[in-house]
């Protein structure tokens, strides 16, 4: 089954003169500016139409309840502003709740805790071929020269809207998956044993002129991360052990939604192959969560990187022949807003347990 929504996110990323795509029926309208090189939008479209690939979820575990969604009205605990989410009150209890609860049991397996900056070092994020990959999410970060003329003509520059002309290149990018950092840590080391580590990073990704508007569509969030790093049994009984924890998690609350076969958003259209080798090797799997009517998010994402950072960040480990690596994603934003949308905003609505757990925080 071919997701639109997807198509249409890819074809906003063929060309910047591309203002709008809409969907009707069988047909897609795509609305360029005057300007615009037609023929070469138009090439490139077709080349993406032709090369996309779309696989649909393999629903592995449902999630239901019978309680209805929420018509309370209590004024909400968060808003989007661009891509963007503000939590207050209640909200903050939430994430809180969350992050706490995926801590406890990454704690299961011993996870040694990690704080991590925020920066992360282009050099490093080359090495993990992301730009290749999914090179669509990027976000750098740039200083301004150090060259007094330009400094005191900064303010200026920002209202012209010619501020790249006042930055240096970049040397840092605002990393787009919380697990790098851990790889970057442990480039060109030989670990004593089987590893596992867990930590709250800040993760960046630009989804999208038009991705906005979608609940849950964030350019700038929170994933509370565990990344595993052995032999492949260690960390398929890791990854299992936090997929299975999750599921008793989810049931325990009374969440609705799906534990599916999933795959990454990849435009290029040379790596679309990459979709059906995640899809026909089961590497990627996420809870999605209800968000609305007919609406789902992804919340939970859970992955076997075998050798992809492993081999080029030279990580090897005392007496074990070719480690690979695994991670376990939460997005704890995501959390919240499907909690909300199912539960509403009054507390005095929620599931017994959310309530007393965050009484006890």
């Amino acid at each position: 089954m071919v997701n639109i929504h997807e198509i249409i996110r890819a074809l906003y990323f063929v060309s910047e003169d591309i203002q709008h795509v809409e969907h009707a029926g069988d047909k897609l309208t795509i609305d360029l500016k005057r300007d615009a090189n037609y023929e070469h939008i138009q090439k490139n479209i077709q080349f993406i139409l032709k090369t996309f690939v779309q696989q649909g979820d393999i629903v592995i575990n449902q999630f239901t309840n019978s309680i209805p969604y929420s018509q309370e009205h209590k004024p909400a605990a968060h808003r989007y502003v661009s891509g963007r989410v503000i939590f207050n009150s209640d909200a903050v209890k939430l994430f809180n709740f969350f992050d706490s609860a995926f801590k406890d049991i990454a704690l299961e397996l011993n996870a040694q805790e990690r704080i991590y900056p925020t920066l992360l070092p282009i050099s490093v994020l080359k090495k993990t071929n992301y730009l290749k990959t999914s090179p669509q999410y990027s976000m750098f970060v740039c200083y301004s020269k150090e060259d007094f003329d330009v400094l005191n003509q900064l303010n200026e520059s920002v209202n012209k809207g010619d501020v790249l002309e006042s930055c240096n290149e970049p040397q840092f990018s605002l990393s787009p998956a919380a697990c790098f950092h851990t790889y970057e840590e442990y480039e060109n080391k030989t670990l004593p044993r089987n590893q596992v580590l867990t930590f709250t990073q800040n993760v960046f990704r630009n989804e999208g002129r038009k991705s906005w508007e979608e609940t849950g569509r964030l350019r700038d969030y929170k994933v509370r991360e565990i990344v595993f790093i052995g032999d492949s049994q260690f960390v398929f009984e890791c990854k299992s052990f936090l997929t299975q924890k999750t599921i008793e998690f989810v049931k325990k609350i009374g969440l609705r939604g799906y534990l599916c076969t999933s795959h990454d958003s990849f435009i290029i259209p040379n790596m679309q192959k990459y979709k059906k080798f995640q899809w026909m090797e089961n590497t990627k799997q996420e809870i999605k969560l209800e968000s609305g009517i007919e609406k789902q998010i992804a919340v939970a994402s859970f992955n076997f990187h075998s050798q992809g950072f492993t081999h080029p960040f030279n990580i090897k480990i005392n007496n074990i022949d070719d480690p690979v690596s695994g991670c376990v994603g939460f997005g704890l934003e995501r959390w919240v807003i499907s909690f909300l949308h199912q539960f509403g905003h009054n507390p005095d609505l929620w599931p017994a347990f959310v309530s007393q757990s965050i009484i006890r925080q």
